[in-house]
């Protein structure tokens, strides 16, 4: 499982049940998540990797692709496969 793979599945376990389907190019604002649901899955995240996640750097990013990518660069991880 790549880092995007990753993500997606923290994600839809974060979204719940009731997620819609979820892709590297999925927005963050069809998610309609807010700041503070942001903050939440930024935490989710950090459990998960074991890495910190810059907020900026969060709110920069506009799809999952982008994220994965940002935790990749700010720490260093190896570039995505398959």
């Amino acid at each position: 499982m790549n880092d995007v793979d990753n993500l997606i599945q923290i994600l839809a376990k974060f979204l719940g049940p009731e997620s819609p389907m979820l892709t590297a190019q999925t927005r963050w604002e069809e998610l309609g998540m807010d700041s503070l649901a942001s903050l939440r899955f930024a935490r989710k995240v950090e459990d998960a990797l074991a890495i910190q996640i810059d907020l900026e750097d969060l709110f920069d990013c506009v799809t999952v692709e982008d994220l994965a990518a940002q935790i990749r660069s700010s720490h260093s991880l190896p570039p995505a496969r398959g």
